[in-house]
């Protein structure tokens, strides 16, 4: 799921979604979870699905060139790239809205879009082994891996619940 895919989803939200059929009970609860890990991808790779890929590569592009050294650097570099995040969600829209200039402007999704995106991006970055968050604490990997599992769980049921999921 990319965030274009998810600003999409934001704009088409005037279109009503598919009744479930009226399925209750363990029948239906089965049928949910067996949707929900199809291929069982990775938690870091559930998360990276909602970043922009642009903000990935600026990011990876940067902690390289700054090195395991640049402790200052990596925080303003992390911080950037955060403030990256909204931008190319609002891009994104722009771009969405020129091919279809009728559709009604979804404000509220868009910033649900911006809040998952930068928390995924966050949570992506304090995952990784040379984060700057490491300076809080030793175990800033293990408590970013940690925070990627409960996020990859919990953000395709809050994109849908919002209506900001991609539609399959």
């Amino acid at each position: 799921m990319a965030i274009t895919t998810m600003t999409q989803a934001a704009l088409d939200s005037e279109r009503p979604a598919p009744a479930r059929g009226g399925q209750v009970g363990l029948e239906g609860v089965a049928e949910s979870a067996a949707q929900d890990r199809p291929n069982a991808p990775s938690a870091l790779d559930q998360i990276v699905s909602y970043i922009p890929t642009e903000v990935i590569g600026i990011y990876v592009a940067g902690v390289g060139i700054v090195g395991p050294a640049g402790r200052d650097a990596k925080w303003a570099l992390l911080l950037l790239s955060t403030a990256l995040v909204p931008l190319f969600v609002w891009l994104s829209d722009r771009i969405a809205r020129q091919s279809n200039p009728n559709a009604p402007k979804a404000y509220v999704k868009l910033t649900w879009v911006c809040v998952l995106a930068s928390g995924a991006f966050l949570t992506w970055a304090a995952a990784l082994p040379d984060t700057p968050f490491l300076d809080f604490t030793d175990k800033a990997t293990q408590l970013g891996s940690f925070a990627a599992v409960v996020l990859a769980a919990l953000m395709p049921k809050l994109a849908t619940a919002l209506g900001i999921a991609p539609k399959a």
